[in-house]
Order: C-alpha cells, then structure tokens, then sequence
C-alpha cells in the first residue's frame, strides 16, 4: 500500500461519512480501524523528518484563502482516537482551505496515540504546507516509557503495535518537532507557557537550539551546589511545562521544584514587546470545561 492509498483508506475508514454522524458511529462501533504495515509508518515518518530537519523552533502559519477557510488549533489529545476523528469531522480534514496546527501531547495516557499519529503524518505528508505539530511535554521518552497509570503509556503502545524501531524513530520525530508558532503575526502558540527569561524575543525563539529534550529536574545537592540550567535549556522547559497564574511574575508551581507559574504581567509584557495580541496554550484542561479558557485579560487562551 502506498503513502497515498494509505491516506485514502485512513479516509474512508476513519472518516464514517455515510448515513450517520462521525460521534454517533463511534459510540455504536468504536473498533480500532486496520493498522497499516510497519513500512508505510516508517515511509510517513521519513517522510515527515525530512521536512522537518529544514525548519526551525517557530513556525509561522497564514489563515488560507476560500470561502471556508479556518485554520484550526487543537489541544491535547492523549492517545484519544475518537476526539482527534470527531475535530476532523466537524471542521473538515486538511486541504487548500483548511490548515490545522496541533499543539502537542497527541502521546500518552490515552490508548490509540498512535493511530492519531499515522492520520497526522499522512495528513502531513499530503499537505505538508497545511498541518503543523507543535511538540508537548508528553512527546518526550522520559514521560513515554512511564506506565499509562502515571501518565505515560507511548512507549508501551508503540512497541506493542510496531516494535522497537518504529518506537526509535518516533523518538527522533519528537526532537525536531518545532515548539512554537506565529499565526497571522499576531497569535502566538505554545504548547506550556511564557518564560521565567525577562525580554526573550521571536528571534531569539526563531534560533533556538530545541532538537533535544527539556532539562530534567536538578538534585538538591547541585542546587546546593549553585548549578543552574542554561538561558536556552530554561526556555526550553517553560515552553513545555510554565502554567499561567494570576499572581504576578514568575512563581514557583506546585507541579514540581523547577516548574514555574507567569503572571498576568509576563505574558503582557511578552506580548507588548513582540507586537502580538493574544497567546494560546494548552497543556491543562480549562476551567470552564468548555474547550477554551480566557486568562489575563483575554490576552490568554488555555486551549483543551
């Protein structure tokens, strides 16, 4: 099967237009679809390095042109087939009209992670100028290979499913996954938060050296020690893991010693300095529960 027929079958088996509702034929027959051999995951994910080994930390995405043109952000979504099915069913799969910038963590907790990973990256392959992925926290082997029961999960999905080297090569997609975005030079994504680094800048994101994983904590004998993480490896982490707050400046959150909260003020000032107007995360479930969450006088929009 090729790349291109593999699309289509991902089309017709996962798509569920016919008589009924994408949600109501998941509720009444929620199978996992066919998986596709192993040489076309790794034909997609080859695929998929080779674009991404050009760009950078930040990507930049225009709204298309048409008469039903949307570009759509997704939030996370956990290994949760039948969400990332019923998105792309309400709005439409990615075509010339249609652009879609997903901002991380499709890895863990939930059961079928990869299945939503082979739709994107043939999507990807197909349309490479119209799907985008930001990387999450959660695209990251030292949270795969927790158990599901901890949060983790990918990496014992993956080696069930494909083995060893298509889990191998999943790990290299994840570390050339750009981790921000600039919509219309006007929105800003992330996939965590703002940084506790006073006045970074979108070129400094723009040259970013972000092809490795997020520092892991330090011990308290090297705090004691007086070592501290790098300018760019702080960057690094808060892009993924910085929640917002209404307290102002930068605190410490209760997720961890070295994971910060930012105030109503850093993501002003942010914005303010870069000249954009609103900032999109994900990373949490919003309060509302209502899919989106407006923060620091609407200038944040938690996305779920």
């Amino acid at each position: 099967m090729t790349t291109d027929e593999m699309i289509q079958k991902g089309a017709n088996e996962l798509w569920y237009k016919h008589n009924e509702s994408a949600d109501t034929r998941i509720a009444r027959n929620p199978r996992t679809p066919e998986l596709p051999g192993p040489e076309i995951v790794e034909a997609l994910l080859s695929t998929a390095l080779a674009r991404l080994a050009e760009c950078s930390a930040l990507v930049e995405m225009k709204i298309p042109s048409g008469e039903d043109a949307r570009l759509v952000v997704v939030g996370d979504l956990h290994g949760q087939l039948a969400d990332a099915l019923h998105i792309f069913h309400s709005c439409g799969p990615p075509d010339k009209e249609r652009r879609y910038l997903i901002n991380g963590d499709i890895s863990d907790r939930g059961s079928q992670a990869v299945e939503i990973w082979i739709l994107v990256l043939a999507f990807m392959s197909r349309y490479p100028e119209q799907v985008h992925v930001l990387r999450g926290n959660h695209e990251n082997e030292h949270l795969n290979e927790r158990s599901r029961l901890f949060g983790g999960g990918f990496a014992e999905e993956c080696l069930a499913k494909y083995g060893p080297r298509i889990y191998e090569r999943f790990q290299q997609l994840f570390l050339l996954l750009p981790l921000f975005a600039v919509l219309e030079s006007q929105v800003f994504v992330v996939h965590g938060g703002l940084f506790r680094i006073p006045e970074v800048t979108l070129a400094r994101l723009q040259t970013l050296p972000y092809r490795r994983h997020y520092p892991l904590g330090l011990s308290e004998e090297e705090r004691t020690s007086g070592k501290d993480w790098t300018e760019d490896e702080k960057i690094l982490f808060d892009a993924q893991w910085a929640d917002p707050t209404e307290t102002l400046g930068i605190t410490r959150s209760s997720r961890g010693s070295m994971v910060m909260n930012f105030g109503p003020d850093v993501t002003r000032k942010f914005l303010q300095d870069n000249e954009l107007s609103l900032c999109i995360r994900s990373h949490q479930v919003p309060r509302t529960l209502d899919g989106f969450e407006l923060q620091h006088a609407s200038s944040l929009s938690a996305l779920s």
